[in-house]
């Protein structure tokens, strides 16, 4: 049943809600994690508006017409929506102008490589880098990272090249990369179609979940190393092996033979918000 809902287009607004939300929440992460003193609200909400529509993008086939007008009917529809649109263009109007030409070079950064890989039909005929060996993964990987990490630090005024900001961007890579490998072994056989080379169609699927499992190891060592060095706290610590150790149990569950089960690729995406909840509860308890 849940493997008939999926295929439901109101799944498919709900599943990039999903994503847009634990995007949004990863910045607040990195805000904590990252002991900054104030992150502007109009980060959030631009996170979270562009995280929406590239995974609306994904959810329509990569048709980015189709999705444009789809998202257009919608707002017409729904008022609120217009206003929460609106919203995120002025606040990335104002990011832009009241912020350092480091941010602006992320916000370009992040966005250009967000085409090339979510809008990969649109780049085909002068670059398809999901072509490129093991680019896939760690292309999203990177992607993610530098919004929910180097974006937020840019803007509250911190320092994308101190050691902190780059413990925290190396786990959250490792974790997203970790991630994303069982939706390779979902989308293996299209992918083969493509012509991406993930890495399910060079490696074989049972050395893929086991890179996905190293993948979380070196994040977890990555987390242990960063609070023996004191750049963490022990709560926050305690909260990352948690949502380590819940995902190697995800991906160990997931049936690779049988493309998975729907309601585990579920869980997996929603690990990015429930990583975020874990550290708050961890703080508030220790």
């Amino acid at each position: 049943m849940f493997k008939l809902l999926i295929t439901d287009k109101r799944y498919q607004w709900f599943n990039a809600l999903l994503i847009a939300v634990s995007a949004a929440l990863l910045c607040k992460e990195t805000f904590i994690v990252s002991r900054l003193s104030y992150l502007q609200w109009g980060v959030y909400l631009v996170v979270f508006t562009t995280t929406f529509f590239a995974y609306l993008n994904l959810s329509f086939e990569n048709n980015f017409a189709n999705a444009f007008f789809n998202l257009l009917r919608k707002i017409r529809q729904n008022p609120i929506n217009s206003f929460v649109i609106s919203a995120a263009g002025f606040a990335l109007l104002i990011l832009f102008f009241v912020h350092t030409f480091q941010s602006v070079l992320i916000c370009v950064s992040a966005a250009l490589l967000s085409l090339i890989y979510f809008e990969a039909g649109l780049f085909s005929k002068y670059i398809s880098i999901r072509k490129i060996y093991f680019a896939k993964t760690f292309l999203l990987a990177f992607i993610w990272s530098l919004v929910t990490v180097s974006l937020p630090v840019s803007f509250a005024g911190g320092n994308n090249l101190s050691l902190l900001a780059f413990f925290v961007f190396a786990r959250r890579f490792l974790f997203i990369a970790a991630l994303s490998i069982p939706f390779d072994i979902r989308d293996s056989e299209k992918d083969k179609v493509l012509g991406y080379r993930n890495f399910v169609n060079l490696i074989g699927i049972k050395k893929s979940k086991m890179l996905s499992l190293l993948l979380l190891g070196l994040f977890i060592i990555t987390g242990m190393l960063q609070y023996k060095i004191s750049l963490v706290d022990a709560s926050i610590i305690v909260a990352m092996c948690a949502s380590g150790i819940i995902s190697a149990i995800l991906i160990i569950l997931y049936n690779g033979e049988n493309k998975g089960s729907p309601v585990i690729l579920f869980l997996t995406d929603a690990m990015l918000m429930v990583q975020f909840f874990l550290i708050i509860a961890a703080k508030a308890l220790f």
